[in-house]
This record gives structure tokens, sequence and C-alpha cells, in this order.
């Protein structure tokens, strides 16, 4: 997942330098309970991803955010 977002980002700017990439990730970024349990995440709230795929969505975050992208989490996508 990491090298493809990379290619996928050095492929955008390389064809259209002023390309913005968004990036769909998840909610698993999250460690499980929002600090407040009655308004949900904002994109303020801590990343600490738990599991495997959750560490790797949130470096693939990264990527994308240091390219000038855009990143939307969303939870059960179907």
């Amino acid at each position: 997942i990491l090298d493809v977002t990379r290619n996928i980002v050095e492929g955008a700017s390389r064809i259209e330098p002023s390309a913005k990439i968004v990036f769909v990730s998840t909610d698993q970024v999250y460690a499980g309970m929002p600090p407040d349990p009655n308004r949900g995440y904002t994109e303020d709230d801590a990343a600490e991803p738990l599991s495997i795929y959750g560490k790797l969505k949130r470096e693939a975050e990264e990527i994308v955010l240091a390219a000038g992208g855009t990143v939307i989490r969303s939870a059960l996508v179907y």
C-alpha cells in the first residue's frame, strides 16, 4: 500500500504538477474510542492505530498529506 501510494503521488505530480490527490482512508487510524464519545472523532484527534491495516493507512495518509493532498477518513465503506 505504501509503495502504491508513493507511485500514485509521484506519477500524478509528473503528469500534472498542480495535481492534488484525494485519499480515502479509514477510522481505523484511531484507537477505538474518541476522546469525547458524544461527538465522535475530529481531524484534531490523535491517530493511534491498533492494527497493521490502520498503521499502513496512517502512513499512506502521511505520504499524501506531505505532497499537499487531502485525506478523507470514513467509517465502514461498502
